[in-house]
């Protein structure tokens, strides 16, 4: 599936799931860039 496919599907879930699905998203992100930052030193 291209990545539009999966921004569509995105805009369909319930705004209450996509913005936790968001947070989540966001905290996997945090937690990569603290590793990459905390490696990098």
């Amino acid at each position: 599936m291209s990545p539009i496919h999966y921004f569509i599907g995105f805009l369909r879930l319930p705004k209450a799931l996509g913005s936790r699905l968001l947070i989540q998203l966001g905290k996997v992100e945090a937690i990569h860039r603290t590793r990459i930052t905390a490696t990098s030193d």
